[in-house]
């Protein structure tokens, strides 16, 4: 089991509202559309999402999250665990549009450690805090037994697909992205992977 050094731990359920925040952060605020459509009315979707967050089930947990610590706040997160061999899509046409092509990514990549989002806040970036999160993540993959780790990056996330592909990640496939109501294209999802 990979043992975690401080500022890094083990997620809690008490970090589900943080891990709500910077998951939307790391979807770039898909997150948030998502669980506005469960919201009820006047009620913030990061409320839902947190609620999520506090599950034990499911891969949106805090059971499957790293957290970084700075001055008693969680300021960053890689949220990761093994996706499903085989992967069931599930009746896709109860998924949000939006969401399908990255539904359809991760089937390709059944199997693998699956990094669902990795974010750090911004008070705390420019200290190498993302690449460790990732490091982490390839070492929980490996005490897991998996061969491979994959994540799905939006083709305009520059500064993420430099550290990726500085991480040693390769573009394995890609799906156009349909936009989210409200927001902006994000162009091709892009699944690369990693060998561990």
């Amino acid at each position: 089991m990979t043992d975690l050094q401080p500022p890094f731990r083990r997620a809690r359920v008490d970090d589900a509202a943080a891990l709500s925040a910077l998951i939307d952060r790391a979807g770039e605020g898909i997150p948030r559309c998502v669980w506005s459509m469960s919201a009820r009315p006047g009620q913030d979707p990061l409320e839902i999402g947190a609620l999520r967050a506090a599950r034990v089930e499911g891969g949106f947990s805090f059971l499957n999250a790293v957290v970084l610590e700075t001055h008693n706040e969680v300021a960053g997160m890689v949220l990761s665990y093994r996706l499903d061999d085989p992967y069931d899509f599930g009746d896709l046409s109860l998924v949000p549009s939006f969401i399908r092509p990255m539904i359809e990514l991760e089937s390709e990549a059944a199997g693998s450690w699956y990094v669902n989002a990795v974010a750090v806040d911004p008070k705390a970036e420019g200290h190498g805090y993302g690449r460790t999160l990732m490091t982490i993540a390839e070492r929980l993959g490996s005490d897991d037994g998996a061969n491979e780790i994959s994540l799905i990056v939006s083709a305009g996330n520059d500064r993420a697909i430099g550290l990726y592909s500085r991480l040693g990640y390769l573009e394995r496939s890609r799906r156009r992205a349909i936009p989210a109501p409200g927001m902006p294209d994000h162009g091709d999802w892009i699944l690369m992977f990693k060998v561990l």
